[in-house]
């Protein structure tokens, strides 16, 4: 799970071997399928993304509702 802002911009990259890829954000694909590759917004810096066995999914989040990582 990745939380993004809606006004982000960026090239996303995907690579599920045994599982999907899902997106609450609009993404304009370049391509699909296990290996997907898409723009986020106008694009920008690229955001990669890869797992073996389980699903990919990015999510819309506020920043204000983000919390600090445990440490």
């Amino acid at each position: 799970l990745l939380k993004l802002p809606k006004e982000a911009h960026a090239q996303l990259h995907a690579n599920s071997m045994n599982g999907d890829f899902y997106s609450e954000l609009p993404v304009a694909a370049k391509s699909g399928g296990r290996t997907f590759s898409g723009e986020l917004g106008v694009g920008g810096a690229d955001i990669n993304m890869r797992t073996i066995n389980g699903a990919i999914r990015l999510a819309m989040g506020r920043p204000d509702t983000w919390k600090e990582p445990i440490p």
